[in-house]
Formats: C-alpha cells, structure tokens, sequence
C-alpha cells in the first residue's frame, strides 16, 4: 500500500527511487524481465535501490543509467517527494524524481528489462503495472498536467 506519509510503526528496509521521465506529455515506462523474481512482464517506471554510501540523488543517476542507459546531470533531477510503501513483509521509502525532455533521449535496455514505452495518463490504466505503482501513477498525474 502506498502512502503519502508514514504509516504508524513504519520500518522501512530499503530507500528506493522512481524516475518519471517525461517527453512531449508521456512517461516512460519499462517493462520487466520475465525471469525476474518480483513482479515479472509488469510495467512501470524505473527504480531501483539506494545503495550504502549513496545519495537519493546518486541513486536515480545511477538507476536511470543502468536500466535505460540515459546519462543526466543532477541538476536534471527534480524531487518530486517520498511516499511510503507498506507491503505484508517490508516496508520501503518512494523517492520519487522528474526529469523532462525537449528530444526523444535513446533507450537502451538492461537485463532488467525487456521493453519500453511512452505512455500518457490515459494509457497507464491498460498496463499490468508493478505493484502499487498505479496508485503511484494515480498521484503523478493527479500534481502533473500532461
């Protein structure tokens, strides 16, 4: 479950971060390897872990390289806010980034994933999405005029 602020006894065990990229009012959205262990063939935006030693910042730098092979500045990245996800066995933090494009950057998948799409808000709807990220979705476009 996602929430905006943190839900009582809230424990997370990992920090992660979720990159919006936006291009002329779509959002990409990859799509996850089959064989991985959680959430296989689901869509949604990339994200990954906040590594020891790392900023939230340097985090999605490096998180957005790895799956999509898009290389920014910080100054790029606009912090868009944390949200809380509380799941039966773990809880986790959302640190959630913007970063916008006047081009079509190129795509370049890793082995985390499988395929990619540009999708506007009223796409999202038609994807078999992650886990809570249509909620986060939801959020996004509700702040966001696309």
């Amino acid at each position: 479950m996602l929430y905006q602020a943190p839900p009582t006894d809230f424990r997370p065990s990992s920090d992660t971060v979720a990159l919006y990229l936006q291009y002329r009012g779509a959002i990409l959205v990859v799509q996850r390897n089959p064989q991985k262990d959680s959430n296989p063939l689901k869509w949604g935006i990339p994200t990954g872990k906040v590594e020891a030693g790392e900023t939230m910042e340097q985090a999605a730098i490096r998180e957005l390289t790895e799956e999509t092979g898009i290389a920014v500045a910080l100054d790029r990245l606009h912090f868009l806010g944390t949200a809380y996800v509380r799941y039966p066995t773990s809880d986790f933090t959302f640190n959630q980034f913007l970063i916008t494009f006047d081009r079509e950057p190129q795509i370049t998948l890793d082995q985390e994933n499988v395929a990619f799409r540009w999708v506007g808000a009223d796409e999202v709807g038609f994807l078999d999405l992650v886990e809570d990220q249509d909620e986060a979705f939801r959020q996004f476009f509700a702040r966001h005029d696309l």
